[in-house]
């Protein structure tokens, strides 16, 4: 059973973006697709008449409807006007359902499932009509920046399991896809993609099946630059297992407490993606906490009687207090280090196309903790890793882990997914989901 949705909003009273219609057709006409269009509110409670076009061409959803048994398009009739339209709506994302609300925003959030690894999704949809807002108060003049034209592609796989992006398309109604760009009612087919910023590597714990999907995806996307988060997982030295006896045995069992083993292992995963790499394109190392990890053990001096680390611990010390940066030092000594591998270090930062790619999100303002808000402020548009948990707002980012979807630090309810980024030639941002151990 495999069905393909186009799901959008369209506020009463609104005019329809021709263009973006046009490419819709054309999209769904490519991929057999059905289109469903949510109405909601205009300007007011009041107004209640939706476009005749809209209404002649598409299926009109006006109450829930299930997409499979673990998807479903709830009608909470949010106004269109809320700054976030996920507001209060999390506690309703009870058992294993995800759900898609109208709203001419796109907005995501994953929710700790207490049933199942995989967390449930609640997201909206974006819109297919132009801005309708009472520009004369504040609410009107915020709505109408943060409008947002695109829609949700939705491929049911089977009864459970199910495929979604949050495409965004541009005032012109220009939209780019894993396939290529929708331009004019017509399909321009991919050449290559600007950036794909992978989650959170942690060798050791990286998911066999979301490493092969993200090898997948560099080979059909062909990005220019791909970027690492937590590239270096740190179990061999890591502070966390300090005075931790039971953990520190299960680390040794499986990677041996042992640095130069876990520098080599790391080696050989960063390896993998310079393997696949297209010609001319760049791998860069996003400085990480958990790769400063291993600043810190250099740091606090522990190499210092760590049988078996000492010498190397030593020997990467001396290269710390030299200015170098540890682990490209580490690293180096297990593999050659190519012109096309980078290390983009704290307060650094790499912008492209208006993104903030080189920050890895853990830090926020001042040295505070990193935030959904302190990311938008400092950067207005960012792509950044570190809570495990892809998320959407506004222009606001993040990926997920590369890892699998339970750890020995994850216990109890969890909402990580196993998401990449790619920024799009047209300067959209899709998320790629690996799930039923498939990614589109």
């Amino acid at each position: 059973m495999v069905k393909t949705y186009i799901i959008t909003s369209a506020q009463y009273e609104a005019q329809v973006n021709k263009q973006l219609m046009h490419n819709i057709d054309t999209y769904a006409k490519r991929h057999n697709a059905e289109v469903l269009i949510l109405p909601m509110k205009g300007k007011s409670i009041t107004e209640e008449l939706l476009s005749d076009t809209l209404q002649e061409k598409y299926k009109i959803i006006t109450s829930d409807y299930s997409l499979n048994k673990n998807l479903k398009i709830s009608n909470y009739e949010l106004r269109p006007q809320q700054i976030n339209p996920l507001t209060g709506l999390k506690r309703f994302a009870q058992g294993d359902k995800s759900f898609i609300f109208a709203s001419p925003k796109q907005v995501l959030e994953y929710i700790a499932n207490s049933y199942d690894i995989i967390p449930k999704a609640i997201m909206t949809t974006g819109a297919i009509t132009k801005p309708n807002y009472n520009k004369r108060v504040r609410t009107g003049r915020i709505a109408e920046k943060d409008h947002e034209y695109g829609f949700v592609t939705v491929t049911i796989q089977n009864h459970k399991y199910f495929h979604f992006r949050q495409v965004k398309a541009l005032t012109n109604g220009d939209f780019f896809d894993i396939d290529g760009k929708y331009k004019n009612g017509k399909f321009e087919s991919l050449s290559n993609v600007p950036a794909l910023i992978v989650g959170d590597l942690h060798p050791y714990d990286t998911n066999k099946v979301h490493e092969r999907n993200t090898l997948e995806q560099i080979k059909q996307l062909k990005p220019k630059n791909v970027f690492l988060h937590d590239t270096f997982n740190a179990k061999s030295i890591s502070h966390h297992y300090k005075n931790h006896n039971i953990e520190s045995f299960f680390v040794a069992n499986t990677q041996g407490l042992n640095l130069g083993q876990e520098l080599k292992h790391t080696a050989k995963a960063v390896q993998k993606y310079l393997n696949v790499l297209p010609k001319d394109s760049d791998l860069y190392i996003v400085a990480s906490n958990h790769d400063e990890h291993l600043y810190r053990y250099l740091d606090e001096g522990r190499f210092v009687g760590d049988k078996g680390n000492d010498l190397l611990g030593a020997q990467l010390y001396v290269s710390a207090l030299m200015g170098e940066n540890p682990l490209e030092v580490g690293l180096s000594r297990y593999m050659n280090m190519p012109k096309n591998l980078h290390f983009i270090e704290r307060n650094e930062g790499f912008k492209m196309l208006g993104y903030e790619l080189g920050h890895h999100g853990d830090l926020g303002a001042n040295g505070g903790r990193g935030s959904k808000r302190s990311l938008e402020e400092a950067n207005g548009k960012s792509i950044t890793g570190h809570t495990h948990s892809a998320m959407k707002m506004r222009n606001t980012y993040k990926v997920g882990t590369s890892t699998n979807l339970r750890l020995n630090y994850n216990r109890g309810y969890s909402n990580w997914t196993q998401t990449n980024a790619v920024l799009t030639p047209i300067g959209t941002v899709l998320l790629l989901n690996t799930i039923g151990k498939k990614w589109y």
